[in-house]
This record gives structure tokens, C-alpha cells and sequence, in this order.
């Protein structure tokens, strides 16, 4: 789960770095969450079972353009939340 905000930063990162030309990064969230645990915790439920998941490893990203995951998967769904209410009570 990553916040599109810290994958924006990571794209203007990469867009300002001329070392990045021809490169590829690999970036996204060590913090691994399931669908089933996100859907419990948008629902409110207690639903998930948390199984095997592949990590996302982002050392590249980290070691050449200097960018690093801010906002880990809790507070996605938290900041996911907020703008979603926000819209609804437009």
C-alpha cells in the first residue's frame, strides 16, 4: 500500500535526476498489507487473516534518487479516509 503523494515525490525525484536516465526503480511499501486487511480496515471489521506477501524492495530508488516511503499503509487508509469524507460533505 503506498500514498500517492510519496509515489508523486519519487516520480519528480526521478524526473530531476539525470542519474536516473535509462534506470529502473522497483519502489513501493515494505509494509505489507493483504486486500482482506485493507477492506477490514476501511469496513471497520475484524475480517483479515494476514498471509504471504511479497515485500517491495525500494533500496535503489533510496540509494540513487534519495527518496524513501513516508507514509506507511495505516496511514494511507487513515489520509484515504479523510478525503473521502471530505468529498462527502461537499
Amino acid at each position: 500500500l503506498m500514498w500517492v503523494g510519496d509515489m508523486a515525490d519519487c516520480i519528480v525525484k526521478y524526473l530531476d535526476d539525470k542519474r536516473s536516465i535509462n534506470e529502473v526503480f522497483n519502489i513501493g511499501s515494505d509494509d505489507i498489507k493483504s486486500l482482506r486487511y485493507v477492506v477490514s480496515k476501511l469496513t471497520n471489521t475484524s475480517l483479515f487473516e494476514e498471509g504471504f506477501e511479497k515485500p517491495c524492495y525500494f533500496e535503489k530508488a533510496k540509494k540513487l534518487l534519495g527518496w524513501e516511503l513516508v507514509t506507511n499503509a495505516d496511514e494511507c487508509i487513515s489520509l484515504f479516509l479523510k478525503e473521502k469524507n471530505r468529498e462527502l460533505c461537499k
